[in-house]
């Protein structure tokens, strides 16, 4: 993504809560899963709207300093941000139970599978293996690039090293995030009005 306005970071956190709240139901509200999907405990990544982990994170990065900006003058900044540091902190364990929709349709195939075959049997274990092997390439793939991301105390302690009087405030917030700052970005050090502020 070249760049992310702070109402496009607030609507993919918005989408984001949403998708980790919705449980997976059928259409008579009764649980699809069975022991065997409990287990994997996943959800397909469409549920996140084309959205993935990366721009989650760089729109959670905006709203931390966004906030910054409204508590850098305010009483108790240092336990409100503080809090906010918390509510903006990626989740990435309950990230990580989103796949690609293609993987997901095969564990719900082995779901299937899993009420007609034991599985421990031969047969189902030869189906299983290989989606298992393509589940965990992806998981560690996906572990790898959240371990290189920056925490967002870390950056919530940038933003305090920026501070809230410097005049090109979100230039640098930008390139610390690596995207792009265009005339649609904020401007200067001036905080942004948004309906979760």
């Amino acid at each position: 993504m070249a760049t992310m306005t702070i109402s496009e970071a607030e609507h993919i956190i918005n989408i984001t809560v949403a998708a980790l709240l919705e449980e997976q139901t059928s259409s008579n509200g009764e649980d699809q899963k069975n022991h065997f999907l409990e287990y994997y405990c996943h959800k397909p990544i469409s549920t996140l709207q084309g959205y993935d982990v990366f721009q989650i994170d760089i729109a959670l990065k905006l709203r931390l300093a966004n906030m910054f900006l409204f508590l850098a003058e305010k009483n108790g900044f240092k336990e409100r941000f503080a809090e906010e540091i918390k509510i903006c902190t990626l989740p990435r364990l309950p990230l990580r139970k989103f796949i690609p929709d293609d993987l997901m349709a095969k564990l719900e195939q082995l779901n299937e599978l899993s009420k007609t075959l034991p599985q421990d049997s031969p047969e189902f274990l030869k189906r299983n293996l290989p989606v298992t092997g393509e589940l965990l390439a992806f998981k560690e793939r996906k572990d790898k690039k959240l371990l290189s991301l920056e925490t967002a105390s870390s950056f919530g302690e940038y933003c305090r090293c920026v501070g809230a009087n410097d005049p090109i405030y979100w230039q640098k917030i930008y390139t610390r995030i690596g995207i792009e700052y265009t005339s649609t970005s904020p401007k200067g050090n001036t905080p942004v009005y948004t309906e979760t502020n």
